[in-house]
């Protein structure tokens, strides 16, 4: 488990909670990239775009792995 996948426990409205899981660390000031755990079922797991401009998700889709370290992120797989 690394920083990128480990549960957020902040809040995703925040942007400075949003830094800290960061995986463009901070070298996109216009967009953050960052793993999300599902509300539902905390096994569904997402990479998810937002657009600090307005604070709005651009894109999530469904990983099973972290695109960091590489762990299993879902049950389902």
């Amino acid at each position: 488990m690394c920083q990128f996948c480990e549960e957020f426990n902040g809040n995703a409205c925040n942007r400075e909670d949003r830094a800290k899981v960061d995986l463009f660390l901070g070298g996109d000031n216009r967009y953050e990239l960052f793993v999300t755990h599902s509300v539902d079922d905390e096994h569904d797991c997402f990479l998810t775009v937002i657009d600090n401009k307005d604070g709005n998700s651009v894109v999530s889709t469904t990983i099973n792995f972290c695109p960091v370290c590489g762990r299993k992120l879902s049950e389902g797989v």
